[in-house]
């Protein structure tokens, strides 16, 4: 069981979308699928070089409320962050909440 008070970031859990243009080109574009609020906690960060730029990821872990239609595929927005889902893990003793492995420092957020 989550401590109460421990849910305090408001975030956006956001799904990538594709359409048309007039030119019939597709669009990528995200878009907010949930406004939550969830656990914010900084599991490791390391820095390598990556095609000569010095690359920062971060790895976070992230704890909402439990929901159906969180994958892999989304990205949750906090203010001007965004972290990249990597895992979706289940809150295997209670069944209430739903923990976000994710990644900072290396999308470009597109």
């Amino acid at each position: 069981m989550l401590e109460a008070g421990k849910l305090r970031h408001k975030v956006q859990l956001q799904s990538i979308t594709t359409t048309r243009d007039e030119f019939g080109g597709v669009v990528k574009a995200w878009a907010t699928v949930a406004n939550t609020f969830a656990d914010i906690s900084y599991v490791s960060g390391k820095e390598y070089i990556v095609s000569g730029q010095l690359k920062a990821p971060i790895t976070a872990r992230l704890t909402i409320r439990k929901r159906a239609n969180v994958d892999a595929t989304m990205r949750v927005l906090y203010g001007n962050t965004v972290f990249d889902i990597q895992t979706v893990l289940p809150d295997l003793n209670m069944n209430e909440y739903l923990t976000l492995m994710c990644s900072e420092g290396l999308i470009d957020g597109d």
